[in-house]
């Protein structure tokens, strides 16, 4: 079993090896100080004022999800730096009933 550290804070997470992007719950996330990507009133260049980023959102069965960003992420002594972070919220999920 490797540690895992969410922006340097050790965490017990499961690992999907082959999932393609990090998904964590919202609250969970909140307590590893990862939240989602806020939007900038206003950015301004040496040219222009224009937009500010805007909110990002994934996709993923269906539903949009917020995307904030773990600061650093490590697994054992793989280092991935930077990474997204797809925030779902748990409240409403309902857990199957095993069938024996």
């Amino acid at each position: 079993m490797s540690l895992l550290m969410l922006n340097v804070q050790s965490a017990n997470l499961v690992v999907d090896t082959g999932a393609s992007q990090l998904i964590l719950d919202a609250a969970a996330a909140e307590s590893f100080d990862i939240k989602p990507s806020q939007r900038n009133l206003v950015e301004e260049s040496a040219e222009k004022i224009h937009p500010g980023r805007y909110i990002r959102f994934t996709q993923i069965n269906g539903q949009d999800l917020p995307v904030g960003i773990a600061q650093s992420f490590t697994a054992g002594s793989m280092n991935f730096g930077s990474s997204p972070v797809a925030l779902r919220s748990a409240k409403g999920l309902r857990r199957r009933k095993r069938s024996r």
